[in-house]
């Protein structure tokens, strides 16, 4: 027996076929969709902000979200993250779940409707937290 690398891109799409496979014969009626998100906010060619996440059951996961460090406080992270939750609610979504850091925007998702649902202390680094949020649409 031996235990390998394998490429992380084939790996994962493989894992997650076989997962699904495996769900459908446990709960048939869970709908399997996996849906990938990527959007990127430009004004005249500038980028201000991207955003990256899939959409899989009932939820929403925002994997990646960045506004230009010379563009926040201007609305343009909130200008993105609605347009992800239009998205949402277009398509019937329960909940939108994601992770930042203490070092990123915790307030930001707080004032956004986003409801604080775990932490964990001293992650990445002993000083700082990593925070997990959701919001029901």
């Amino acid at each position: 027996m031996s235990i390998k690398q394998m490429q992380y891109a084939e790996n994962k799409e493989v894992t997650l076929s076989e997962l699904e496979s495996y769900t459908k014969k446990i709960v048939p009626e869970l709908e399997q969709n996996y849906q990938h998100l990527s959007f990127v906010y430009e004004s005249e060619g500038v980028v201000l902000g991207r955003i990256v996440g899939f959409i899989h059951w009932d939820y929403l996961q925002i994997e990646l979200f960045y506004v230009s460090d010379n563009t926040q406080g201007k609305g343009n992270g909130t200008k993105l993250l609605n347009h992800v939750e239009s998205i949402a609610k277009q398509q019937g979504i329960s909940y939108i779940f994601l992770e930042t850091m203490s070092f990123n925007a915790p307030k930001f998702y707080e004032k956004n409707g986003y409801e604080l649902v775990g932490r964990i202390d001293n992650s990445p680094l002993e000083t700082q937290t990593r925070f997990f949020y959701k919001k029901y649409i």
